[in-house]
């Protein structure tokens, strides 16, 4: 399965179905960013890709937001919801 032109990096991710009785994504391609390395941004803008509900691309930030902010928002709603 490959993603639609409009998901940020649809080029590079791509997901595989394993065929068991329980879907499990398997991605392909390179590795998922960490959060301990690398650009701080990009992880972020994965992770709420990968893990946030979505349509659009404008439903993971608001404009005014840099990545990591949506993404320390989305993880402390998450956090009062546990």
């Amino acid at each position: 399965m490959q993603f639609k032109k409009i998901i940020p990096l649809y080029e590079i991710i791509k997901s595989e179905y394993l065929s068991l009785k329980i879907l499990i994504p398997n991605f392909a391609g390179g590795s998922l960013p960490r959060c301990d390395r690398g650009d701080r941004e990009y992880y972020c803008a994965t992770m709420l890709m990968l893990f946030k509900p979505w349509r659009h691309g404008k439903n993971l930030k608001d404009d005014d937001q840099s990545w990591d902010e949506a993404f320390q928002i989305t993880n402390s709603l998450h956090a009062k919801l546990n």
